[in-house]
């Protein structure tokens, strides 16, 4: 029986005038952001294992959303303002181009600003589509509200030392 042949991802991708690459407008913003978003994925999730996706996004009007990262992120701010506010602590950034922000897990902001960046995320937090309809939609790939998951089990101690020999 003859082995089926694995398609896999070339090892190197090069996007020619890459900053000219045509953003396309999100049509169903669930997925964190707001109507007025647009972005293309340069180096999609399955060319890298769904381990990083990096690409353009752009805000077109100065209007703010929320939102919560679960992943990490950087931006580099290419054209415009990017108008950053950490809700948590209540300081508030300004970022025009050349600026880079670095966002981790468990930050909550909200996010706004007349702004195009270059963006990369790590895990892949969602993945867009063209639909029948011809709409860009996500699939959300971190955790479910009310997901059933097996905990982890406790430590069998806790000590304050360290150990010179197994007990």
């Amino acid at each position: 029986m003859p082995k089926a042949k694995i398609e896999y991802p070339p090892l190197i991708k090069f996007v020619k005038g890459a900053l000219d690459t045509p953003l396309e407008k999100v049509d169903n913003p669930a997925g964190g952001v707001d109507a007025n978003w647009q972005q293309v994925d340069l180096v999609s999730p399955p060319e890298t294992n769904i381990v990083t996706v990096a690409g353009l996004a752009e805000h077109t009007d100065m209007s703010m959303f929320e939102h919560k990262f679960w992943y990490h992120q950087l931006a580099l701010i290419l054209e415009g303002e990017m108008l950053i506010q950490d809700l948590d602590k209540g300081e508030l950034y300004r970022a025009q181009k050349g600026d880079l922000f670095y966002w981790a897990p468990g930050l909550h902001v909200m996010i706004g600003g007349k702004f195009k960046a270059y963006y990369v995320k790590t895990p892949v937090p969602l993945r867009w589509f063209r639909s029948p309809d011809g709409k860009k939609n996500e699939i959300v790939t971190q955790w479910l509200e009310n997901e059933i998951v097996m905990p982890g089990s406790p430590p069998t101690e806790t000590r304050t030392e360290k150990m010179e020999q197994a007990d």
